[in-house]
């Protein structure tokens, strides 16, 4: 199950690679490699859970807010779908957080949205294994073995796309911020083990 921003271009890429290379050819384009997977809902996921085995890559949610952040609104452009809730481009970080804390998570956009509501179904987390982006080449290679395990078929390594330029998460934060964060993303924080600056 793919979470934006932790790490879900690079394995969809990668994917998209292994099922047929001659897709890429050393360019990522990212509407031709996200074309290649259907989305499946958590519903019909949790209806057939386990005839596959599921896994994803978690990220520490105050470093993944500052990535969507960077992206969404400070990119090129703004991401369209984020002016909807009042956010404009490079507005400043405690602006963002103030009127996207307004949103309901269930109506958030995917790339805000908290990783647990992405990766359930009525409250049942839907993976049989979780890896941490900070820790995605180890975790990477456990899933790799899973899968040789099960299936007989050997993954490549995963690919590095989408790497970020930008300063550290923490210099983002003010106090206040950072529990803004934490109290919205708590279940994330406490269910995937995540601390602030680590």
């Amino acid at each position: 199950m793919g979470i934006p921003k932790s790490g879900n271009s690079s394995v969809k890429s990668l994917l998209t690679n292994f099922i047929d290379p001659e897709l890429i050819h050393g360019e990522t384009k990212r509407a031709h490699i996200y074309s290649h997977f259907d989305d499946i809902s958590n519903a019909d996921l949790f209806a057939k859970k386990n005839d596959f085995f599921i896994s994803t890559i978690v990220r520490n949610p105050w470093d993944r807010f500052v990535s969507c952040y960077s992206d969404k609104i400070c990119g090129k452009v703004l991401y369209k779908p984020f002016e909807r809730y009042g956010c404009y481009h490079n507005m400043p970080f405690e602006e963002f957080i103030d009127t996207i804390f307004k949103i309901d998570d269930a109506r958030m956009n995917i790339h805000a949205r908290s990783q647990f509501e992405l990766l359930s179904y009525k409250g049942c987390l839907l993976p049989q294994y979780v890896g941490r982006l900070d820790t995605i080449e180890e975790d990477w290679e456990n899933i790799r073995l899973i899968i040789k395990r099960k299936s007989g078929v050997e993954l490549p390594e995963i690919p590095h796309i989408n790497r970020s330029k930008r300063k550290n998460y923490t210099e983002y934060y003010t106090r206040k911020t950072r529990l803004l964060v934490r109290d919205r993303y708590q279940k994330d924080i406490s269910l995937f083990g995540f601390e602030y600056g680590k």
